[in-house]
């Protein structure tokens, strides 16, 4: 199975708040299916720029599309809700150009993020 995965925040087992996103990612590669992440190149907790973002990283089982942030996103609402629209505007520019899934799974936190993976989902029927 492919997957398309969108969350805006995606911290791995070796980073601080590794939660269930994580999880379910690595036992999905460990049942041979694929899994396609569409993320921030920002850590949540702080908004420091991950290694290799933006850009694409290889991981066993699939690849990383890390989006460029909007930088000082954490110091008012306003620029939290920017950001927000942000990576979504980004996240669906490239979710449209992506094909072949089988499955589209969109997660919080930002409210737009379910926009975009009921497009993804809707181009991939």
């Amino acid at each position: 199975m492919r997957l398309l995965y969108v969350t805006q925040y995606l911290a791995r087992n070796d980073e601080p708040g590794a939660n269930r996103q994580w999880d379910l990612l690595q036992a999905l590669a460990g049942r041979g299916h694929r899994a396609d992440v569409i993320i921030s190149g920002q850590h949540y907790l702080g908004g420091a720029r991950s290694a290799g973002a933006p850009g694409r990283e290889a991981w066993a089982g699939g690849t990383f599309f890390r989006l460029r942030g909007l930088p000082g996103y954490r110091k008012s609402f306003a620029r939290r809700a920017a950001n927000y629209l942000y990576f979504a505007a980004q996240a669906l520019l490239l979710a449209l150009r992506l094909r072949g899934y089988d499955v589209v799974l969109a997660s919080t936190p930002s409210p737009f993020v379910g926009l975009v993976g009921w497009v993804a989902a809707r181009r991939n029927r």
